[in-house]
């Protein structure tokens, strides 16, 4: 048994103190221990004819699961964590009904002798999760790289204002936009999409969501939770900035598109430590020449942060003034961006790439 209950994935987050405490229940019970006496038992008592009905599949799958057996051992505090979620819940809509089938997949792969979640390789799933905050089941929109493999670590990339909050379309749930399915297939990263209002700008519940629903995601998947990027377009892009600056604790590094700067409630000083890659388009003309100086700002500070520049933006008119992304430093190095782009009317060779001493 003791072998059995070691087995764990490199660098997850899925061997937990419950963990521990189902080896121990599996011991004393000499491996015999049933589903319900280990605690997967969803109790219909009090739960009206919806619940009931909605839950009856996934009652059945778990009266038929081993728990002595070494991948379901794996998996316990996952089971356990989704049988918890669900009783706790009252009634399931279009959004929290996602638990019972993210359950009921876990608990069909399991019985196969199936890894959970290979199915998702390459494709979109709803995870659930219980927010305390909302006292209520939530979930997230979650896209698994096509070469998922649960025994490698992961990184992963949260968007906002991506387009592709979890939503209701064709009677199920539905999410991702930007980066398309196509596009993030073309990498080996997980992507989620903010479930918040496009507009938040940082604020109304950013950081709450962040701090719920990472844990949740990271806890299902390989997913280093040391690893978590954010990136956002206009609104979105302000909002990486925003929790960037205020929770540096929370992630690796920023990636802000086009972002809203000219909002003033954001503090430089926590941005001190976090990578930053500002990606900026040469036709935003509402935002680039801001987006600009506060790089520079922060570049001339010593912070760890570059610059791609495209030809997109929020703007037809293009903002080209070249001479100004080639600021000097006080050090008397010269300072100009990463670039991705040459800007329209700008010769290849007037293009700079990071920092250049001038000794």
């Amino acid at each position: 048994m003791g072998s059995k209950c070691l087995s764990r994935r490199k660098g997850s987050r899925m061997v937990t103190k419950g963990l521990w405490t189902w080896c121990a229940l599996i011991g004393l019970a000499g491996g015999t221990v049933g589903a319900e006496a280990a605690g997967w038992k969803l109790d219909v008592a009090g739960k009206d004819a919806d619940w009931v009905q909605r839950t009856a599949k996934v009652r059945e799958l778990l009266g038929k699961l081993n728990p002595a057996d070494p991948l379901t051992v794996r998996y316990a505090p996952n089971v356990t964590r989704h049988v918890e979620m669900i009783q706790r819940e009252k009634s399931f809509d279009w959004k929290r009904v996602t638990a019972i089938e993210f359950l009921e997949n876990m608990l069909t792969d399991l019985l196969a002798g199936k890894d959970p979640h290979l199915r998702y390789a390459g494709k979109g799933v709803a995870v659930a999760y219980w927010s305390e905050l909302m006292d209520r089941i939530e979930a997230i929109w979650v896209h698994v790289p096509p070469s998922y493999n649960p025994a490698k670590e992961y990184q992963i990339v949260m968007c906002y204002k991506c387009g592709g909050g979890i939503h209701y379309k064709d009677g199920k749930a539905a999410g991702g936009y930007r980066p398309t399915a196509e596009v993030a297939n073309q990498t080996d990263t997980f992507f989620a999409w903010s479930s918040l209002y496009y507009g938040v700008k940082g604020r109304m519940g950013a950081a709450d969501e962040l701090r719920e629903a990472m844990p949740a995601i990271t806890g299902e998947f390989p997913i280093s939770p040391d690893r978590v990027f954010l990136t956002g377009w206009s609104d979105g892009g302000f909002t990486d900035v925003w929790l960037g600056s205020y929770y540096p604790h929370l992630v690796a590094g920023i990636l802000p598109n086009c972002a809203n700067w000219q909002y003033s409630n954001v503090s430089q000083v926590g941005l001190a430590n976090v990578p930053f890659r500002v990606v900026d388009g040469w036709s935003d003309g509402g935002y680039v020449q801001r987006n600009i100086n506060r790089w520079h700002v922060l570049r001339s500070m010593g912070y760890p942060v570059s610059v791609i520049m495209g030809h997109h933006g929020h703007a037809r008119a293009p903002y080209e003034n070249v001479e100004e992304m080639k600021r000097r430093r006080p050090s008397g190095g010269t300072c100009g961006p990463s670039t991705s782009a040459t800007p329209r009317g700008t010769s290849p060779g007037t293009r700079r790439t990071g920092c250049k001493s001038s000794g």
